[in-house]
């Protein structure tokens, strides 16, 4: 896989940097994973109930970004997400995220998953 190589951008008035979204992806969670829409995201890895891998198209230079994700809960469930199952897993090719029920803390299939990465290139 290639590394994703841009440079920072610069605002009108040339004072800030702006770093665009280096991937993003919106998914279905349950039943056979099916990405959306989505950019610079080959393919999600279910990885059993709630647990998910992002895999990347090219490669982050390093496993440095950022990442913020969302998911719905189903029913009258809500549900929350984090990186990781026990720890964040970060890695310059993939992220892999939790999604479970805010209330219980149970593992939770997402009908609706969105993922979006930003960081230094």
């Amino acid at each position: 896989m290639s590394t994703i190589k841009a440079n920072a951008w610069q605002n009108q008035a040339g004072t800030k940097d702006f770093y665009p979204c280096l991937a993003w992806v919106n998914f279905n969670g349950t039943g056979t994973v099916s990405i959306r829409a989505g950019g610079n995201v080959s393919s999600i890895t279910d990885n059993g109930v709630g647990d998910y891998t992002v895999n990347f198209t090219n490669n982050m230079a390093d496993a440095n970004y950022s990442a913020s994700a969302t998911c719905k809960g189903v029913t009258s469930v809500r549900a929350n997400m984090s990186f990781g199952e026990t720890s964040y897993i970060y890695t310059a090719s993939s992220l892999e995220l939790h999604c479970f029920n805010e209330s219980t803390s149970a593992s939770l299939d997402s009908p609706l998953v969105g993922v979006q990465i930003h960081g230094n290139t």
